[in-house]
């Protein structure tokens, strides 16, 4: 698999909880305007004490559920993290296919073209040296010894 591309999905839930971000932190630094924060120097503890309180303050309509929820922010990101999770799986499939096509192929070449298996042998011999761990090559050797030693006119 080469580079891998967003969906449009993940990345419209994505655009969707940066505005949700931005829209609190806008909520945020308007509380903080109202009390004079950035006018003054106010140590941390100060800070976040009188910004939980200005919050608690703030008149809410009960009908009317805030604009910025956590909840509602949470549930978007585990949407986004489950789009993730299912646009990988669905990339780990098609590369599979991919595979199994491709290999396909290829042990139908060997079967039935012995020019082309006699020109891939070296080839796939020294692919699979390529492994770093000797035990899987010798495996991979096993595996594929019918290829590597049969037999083709003109040998």
């Amino acid at each position: 698999m080469k580079g891998r591309r967003t969906s449009p999905a993940i990345l419209a839930l994505e655009a969707e909880a940066a505005g949700l971000r931005r829209a609190g932190e806008e909520r945020l630094i308007r509380i903080a305007a109202q009390l004079n924060f950035f006018e003054a120097v106010v140590p941390n503890a100060a800070l976040v004490e009188a910004l939980s309180a200005a919050m608690l303050r703030q008149p809410r309509d009960p009908a009317r559920p805030p604009k910025v929820s956590l909840n509602k922010l949470g549930k978007l990101n585990d949407r986004i993290r489950m789009a993730r999770t299912r646009q990988t799986r669905e990339e780990r499939a098609r590369d599979a296919r991919r595979k199994i096509l491709l290999g396909s192929f290829l042990i139908s070449e060997f079967e039935y073209d012995p020019v082309f298996l006699a020109r891939m042998r070296s080839k796939l011999s020294d692919f699979l040296d390529l492994h770093r761990d000797p035990n899987v090559r010798a495996g991979n050797r096993e595996l594929l010894a019918d290829w590597l030693t049969k037999e083709t006119p003109g040998e």
